[in-house]
């Protein structure tokens, strides 16, 4: 194999502050006043592009349709049997989708809320940008309109579509066309005219197979964990239960306040929560009991340092932690004063303790020695599976006790101590295990392909940079070594080594690559 050299990219490149610019600029097109439009970021995305000596083509060429359906009112049930299960724009980035459900029947033009496998979804307000490939598992859901649909062409390979749209250029010319003082947002016209560069044939299948294959294994992953809730419902012996999102208000007897003014704390769900536990088929324990864990805390809060990747650790939010892959990811410096009481550990269970209460992320190796907010209770488990005790919280059961615990009146906030009150149904090792593994295995595999992806687009960004220059066979191979997971090789071939790598074959020497 020929020598391969690889070069870290210089971007993103910094956002401007300030744009000069000529006045009759703003006479053209869409007579745009906003700064972004004219950023420098779009002006070295499209220099770059043009002198790669690639063919470029408008995203319109390469789709059939490129649309979000109108708005209307939305009427929500509670019963899964009577509704359609309906996700946000938000919510369709979340590793654990839990829908509420809405009566399809009162949408005009009810086909365009429907998505088909194989189309590429963004966001179009709030946070412009985020994608997300359709697939089989998002045909039963409604969407929001807040998700503008890309309709590929059926020679258009969609993988390669989402990778360039993923990538710094694709993101720049999105963020480019963002209009809206209040809510920022992006209109369809403005995703068609995105130039789209034609690499060859072989570069477009093999990024394209990539992100089929990282689609492929999320949702594997969602399957997992689906798979280790029905198995701890029947296990438990319990029945899934669903939250009445329409009760507007409900009595209780003053003799049950317990000094508890807050209407979560008396929601009526979290008696059939509990009459339904007292049921189940294994002795209750408290989550703050000696034999469940050995700790319930939220770290003091301390200065953030954010800093680039190189000089820091990943550092998560409370939003991060139930993204499928984490969305503007920041990393704290090392520096950090006391950084090792804000790192994670694998075994680690997160619970979103401020603002919206309740999320879960266990630690797995993966993400083993990341950091999070102290917006964040740790739970540091005992005797019991760490696997499963997260997929109990994640459920109806365990969300309930969480949720009827919150406070504050502005920001809902959570005490460990009231954590520590939620009741578990300890099962035997075995069945723990069973339903822990699923739910470790399912977040590993995440992880694995948040990686893929990555590297991917990594490697495209630099292949971009390079141009015609670029070696067409050396590419294609980093892009299969990423295919056949060979995660630590990849690493090293897009890592920057005293401003550059060196050849291939030392590469294959120094990871041990040549010896297999």
């Amino acid at each position: 194999m020929e020598s391969l050299i690889v070069e870290k990219i210089p971007m993103p490149i910094p956002k401007a502050k300030q744009v000069s610019l000529k006045s009759y600029w703003l006479t053209i097109g869409e007579m745009r006043f906003d700064a972004s439009f004219y950023a420098k970021e779009a002006v070295v995305a499209d220099r770059t592009l043009k002198e790669t000596g690639y063919p470029l083509l408008d995203l319109a060429e390469l789709t059939k349709n490129v649309f979000y359906p109108p708005r209307v009112k939305r009427y929500y049930t509670n019963k899964a049997s009577e509704g359609t299960p309906y996700l946000t724009s938000s919510e369709t980035q979340w590793f654990i989708r839990k829908p509420e459900y809405i009566f399809s029947k009162k949408l005009r033009n009810l086909d365009e809320w429907y998505v088909k496998d194989g189309w590429i979804l963004l966001t179009r307000s709030g946070t412009v940008g985020l994608l997300t490939v359709a697939t089989k598992d998002l045909e039963k859901y409604i969407l929001s309109e807040h998700m503008i649909r890309i309709v590929p062409k059926e020679d258009t390979l969609t993988g390669y579509l989402y990778a360039y749209l993923s990538s710094w250029f694709g993101q720049t010319y999105i963020s480019k066309e963002i209009f809206g003082g209040v809510v920022e947002e992006v209109e369809p016209h403005h995703i068609q005219a995105i130039p789209v560069p034609k690499l060859p044939d072989e570069i477009q299948k093999i990024v394209h197979s990539n992100m089929i294959k990282v689609s492929g294994m999320r949702e594997k992953a969602r399957q997992m964990l689906r798979d280790a809730e029905k198995l701890l419902y029947k296990e438990l012996r319990i029945p899934e239960l669903e939250i009445d999102v329409n009760r507007q208000s409900f009595t209780v007897r003053s003799s049950e306040l317990d000094m508890r003014f807050d209407a979560s704390f008396h929601d009526p769900i979290l008696r059939t929560v509990k009459d339904k536990l007292q049921n189940a088929q294994w002795p209750l324990k408290r989550l703050d009991g000696k034999e469940v864990s050995k700790a319930i805390f939220i770290p003091n809060r301390f200065k953030r340092t954010y800093v680039n990747k190189d000089f820091g650790v990943p550092f998560l939010s409370g939003t991060n932690i139930i993204q499928t892959k984490p969305h503007n990811l920041k990393y704290l410096s090392k520096r950090t004063r006391n950084l090792d009481k804000y790192l994670l550990r694998e075994g680690m269970i997160l619970i979103a303790a401020r603002g919206t209460i309740g999320r879960i992320m266990p630690i797995t190796k993966s993400t083993n020695g990341w950091a999070a907010s102290d917006n964040i209770a740790r739970i540091i488990p005992n005797e019991v599976d760490y696997g499963f005790l997260s997929c109990f919280l994640n459920t109806t059961y365990g969300q309930a006790q969480l949720i009827g615990q919150t406070a504050g009146s502005i920001v809902n906030l959570i005490q460990p101590s009231h954590i520590g009150e939620v009741q578990v149904p300890i099962p035997s090792e075995d069945i723990q295990k069973m339903i822990g593994n699923l739910v470790v295995e399912a977040y590993e595999l995440k992880e694995k392909a948040n990686i893929i992806e990555t590297f991917t687009v990594n490697v495209l960004e630099e292949m971009l940079q390079e141009g015609r220059k670029a070696d067409v066979r050396s590419y294609w191979s980093t892009f299969e070594i990423i295919s056949n997971e060979n995660l630590d090789v990849a690493q090293g071939l897009i890592e920057e080594k005293q401003g550059q790598l060196g050849s291939w074959d030392e590469l294959k020497k120094e990871t041990g690559l040549d010896e297999i």
